[in-house]
């Protein structure tokens, strides 16, 4: 049974329409690593997921906290009802990131 969590998923493909090149510059590396040096690591677990839209797109995921988490077996549009409110940080960032939306998760 999958697992649900709030949160922003870190698009590349937003970052490459950004930057207005491929998906091999190496900018967009140094982007999501400015991204994730600035994630509360003690507040946001950061994740390999799925975006839950019918295209499944593999993304690395910040949670909006511990609380973001829905229990195993919890439904999708529960965990998507969660009123939370996300890091402002992450809010001044949305321009590269899908969100917030609720993701699969996959892998640490």
């Amino acid at each position: 049974m999958p697992q649900y969590v709030k949160g922003y998923g870190i698009d590349w493909i937003k970052i490459k329409d950004y930057l207005k090149t491929d998906l091999s510059d190496r900018r967009i590396d140094q982007i999501v690593g400015i991204i994730l040096e600035g994630v509360d690591r003690d507040n946001c677990e950061v994740f390999g997921g799925y975006t839950t839209d019918a295209e499944q797109r593999t993304m690395t995921v910040i949670p909006l906290g511990k609380e973001a988490w829905g229990e195993e077996g919890e439904a999708m549009e529960d965990v998507r009802k969660k009123d939370i409110t996300p890091p402002t940080l992450l809010v001044k960032l949305e321009h590269f990131l899908m969100g917030p939306d609720v993701f699969e998760f996959r892998a640490w």
